[in-house]
């Protein structure tokens, strides 16, 4: 659900224009902060400018975070909709589950021959999570999954990383010109 608000750029802006202006930078505020839709919508945000969240989430955010995460991701895709413009230069990847391009390590080679960078987990420095076609369909029920939890709520809190499927970044590899 909230991959499709965030999908038309009016609401991208309306939020991002909210945070601006409120200051309501706390990724688990209980309340929206009083505020002026028409307002929002005329609000010019600075070019450059990104909220200041705190980076010490308390635990019991992080299980809201990860309870809400679960309850999305069982009713559909964690997957970016439209599928984002990515550059694979400079660009910081992980990747998990299964992938029919190879291993693991031979999809990384791949990005580091491109110029990307990789991630062996789900960090601030992630860019772009790849999901392999054949990710474990329990991972909402277990221990499996954790990379995609810890991407939807890193992007809950900092809008990244992008989450794309594997059958994508194959589009991607082929656009590039490798080294």
């Amino acid at each position: 659900m909230i991959n499709r608000l965030f999908c038309d750029p009016a609401n991208k802006h309306l939020w991002a224009a909210y945070v601006y202006t409120t200051g309501d930078e706390e990724a688990m505020s209980a309340d929206l902060r009083p505020f002026d839709k028409a307002l929002l919508a005329e609000t010019e945000i600075p070019a450059g400018w990104r909220p200041q969240r705190s980076t010490n989430t308390s635990s019991k955010k992080v299980t809201v975070m990860e309870e809400l995460v679960t309850h999305i991701l069982t009713e559909g895709s964690p997957f970016d909709e439209p599928l984002p413009q990515i550059e694979i230069t400079d660009t910081a990847f992980c990747f998990t589950g299964l992938f029919e391009f190879g291993s693991r390590k031979e999809c990384q080679a791949a990005v580091l021959l491109r110029g990307g960078t990789v991630t062996d987990r789900v960090t601030e420095k992630t860019e772009v999570l790849v999901i392999g076609h054949d990710s474990n369909p329990n991972w909402a029920h277990s221990n499996y999954g954790n990379k995609i939890c810890d991407a939807m709520i890193l992007k809950l809190q900092r809008g990244k990383p992008l989450v794309i499927p594997e059958s994508y970044w194959r589009t991607l590899l082929k656009g590039t010109v490798e080294a």
